[in-house]
């Protein structure tokens, strides 16, 4: 059997690298895991022929189907795909110890912009994707690194938790 992926041309023009790579990924997720679902309702429909994600901005009910779940799976495992925790957790320690030397500071906050971006590199990934990567393995320093608001970044910042 044949197996075509395609990426739409203009991510590469509208997004970053990173943001292609996570599509990519996200795909053979659903080649890997869904695809004898999708051979499944060929059989039902023979309309059937391609499976086409979408991003689709707004908010979606909760009563979730078959698809939305695939969805949801495709999109849960390709960042732990990309940045495998055993492998993300070093590097990061790795860069925030380089970061806290180049920098000449102990705060954790003062070395988060610039490992995030490192990590990002480093993984192929976006600059979202390394942030949000870094708060799930633990660094809840990162939820307020990297805030776009009013049109600019804000200035790092970090709440110890329950404030």
């Amino acid at each position: 059997m044949l197996v075509l992926f395609f990426v739409d041309p203009k991510a590469y023009f509208l997004r970053n690298l990173g943001s292609v790579n996570n599509t990519i990924v996200h795909e053979c997720v659903h080649w890997a895991l869904h695809r004898k679902a999708f051979e499944l309702e060929r059989l039902y429909n023979t309309n059937v022929n391609k499976i086409k994600c979408q991003v689709v901005g707004g908010i979606k009910d909760s009563n979730k189907d078959a698809t939305d779940w695939m969805e949801w799976q495709a999109n849960a495992l390709t960042p732990r795909i990309q940045m495998p925790i055993s492998t993300f957790k070093s590097k990061a320690f790795e860069l925030i110890k380089k970061y806290k030397q180049v920098l000449q500071t102990e705060e954790i906050i003062d070395v988060m912009e610039p490992v995030i971006d490192e990590l990002a590199l480093f993984f192929g990934v976006s600059r979202l994707a390394s942030k949000i990567r870094m708060i799930d393995v633990g660094y809840e320093e990162d939820i307020g690194t990297f805030t776009y608001i009013d049109g600019h970044y804000v200035k790092p910042h970090f709440l110890k938790k329950d404030f």
